[in-house]
């Protein structure tokens, strides 16, 4: 059985202190994501730890590394939420695109988002290549989909506003070919908390 202190505990070594608004509507996410994780796969993750900490943990530890506050966010390639509604959780002052192609995947976003009472967040069912430019661009891509990495880019480079950040949740070879794309400024690599293996990167165009 887990509890609200349980969400609280798994999420601390992540720089983040949820309310008791925001944890009860972590479990909400989580009791969601569980019942329709059964019908259809959103994750190889069953335990509820694991994916308070792998999921929700590793999407919100940027929030404290980067100072997200608001903004228009765009989450590439988003399956089951991660990282945009976490984010959006924690800071509901984003202005949130899901972008996401699967339609099972994207019924279950906007599900989540509606049960939530999530303002501001929109689900695009459409691949990234056909995703309209935004007049005011936004302030952040967001994706742990990676192997989209160049279209992610090529996306980024066109929707980004002028100070706007790409984030992506990677491993050390993967961070190692982005700081070799000389397009982009990268940020120092950020090590997510609990694991040795998986980094998190923000790059700026080269304009």
């Amino acid at each position: 059985m887990r509890s609200a202190n349980d969400l609280r505990n798994w999420l601390s070594p992540y720089g983040v202190e949820p309310s008791e608004d925001k944890i009860t509507q972590f479990m909400k996410y989580l009791d969601l994501l569980l019942l329709w994780n059964r019908r259809m796969s959103l994750t190889s993750l069953i335990d509820a730890k694991e994916i308070v900490q792998v999921l929700f943990g590793e999407s919100v530890a940027v929030i404290p590394m980067l100072g997200i506050r608001g903004g228009r966010l765009a989450d590439v390639g988003s399956g089951a939420g991660f990282p945009g509604l976490p984010l959006k959780i924690m800071v509901p002052e984003l202005k949130l695109t899901l972008i996401e192609p699967n339609l099972k995947k994207s019924v279950f976003l906007e599900e989540v988002s509606r049960r939530l009472g999530m303002a501001n967040v929109d689900v695009a069912r459409m691949r990234l290549n056909r995703m309209e430019t935004q007049p005011d661009g936004y302030d952040w891509v967001t994706s742990r989909a990676l192997a989209e990495r160049d279209q992610i880019l090529q996306f980024c480079g066109r929707s980004l506003c002028p100070d706007g950040k790409v984030v992506l949740w990677v491993g050390e070879e993967e961070a190692g070919k982005l700081e070799e794309n000389r397009a982009w400024r990268w940020d120092r690599i950020h090590r997510i908390p609990k694991t040795d293996q998986r980094i998190i990167v923000a790059g700026k165009i080269v304009r």
